[in-house]
């Protein structure tokens, strides 16, 4: 397995986190909703995105992956998490979220 790392994102990484967003759940939300709603116009979800949020995933120098997580006083709330296909049953999301789970008991 690669090195793994989880970085926060940046604003530069809107076209990224829309494109493994859209690889990742678009099948789900054509089936469910008939069509990808956020297709309907990528400019405004990537301009909705908030780097804040969210942590990009990385396996060596490759970016794999988002994490969208929010930190509360008493509890931290993994909004998505979501893997190029290509990566996924590597591991990678166990990593990313064995680092939150390590995060919220310290």
């Amino acid at each position: 397995m690669p090195d793994f790392k989880l970085r926060l994102a940046t604003a530069t990484d809107a076209s990224f986190a829309f494109k493994v967003e859209e690889n990742a759940m678009r099948g789900y939300a054509e089936q469910t909703w008939g069509r990808w709603l956020l297709g309907e116009d990528p400019q405004a979800a990537m301009s909705a995105f908030e780097p804040h949020r969210h942590r990009i995933i990385e396996a060596g120098e490759t970016a794999v992956g988002i994490m969208a997580v929010d930190y509360f006083d008493d509890q931290i709330y993994i909004a998505k998490l979501y893997l190029l296909e290509d990566y996924r049953n590597a591991g990678l999301g166990l990593l990313a979220l064995n680092t939150v789970i390590a995060q919220a008991n310290s």
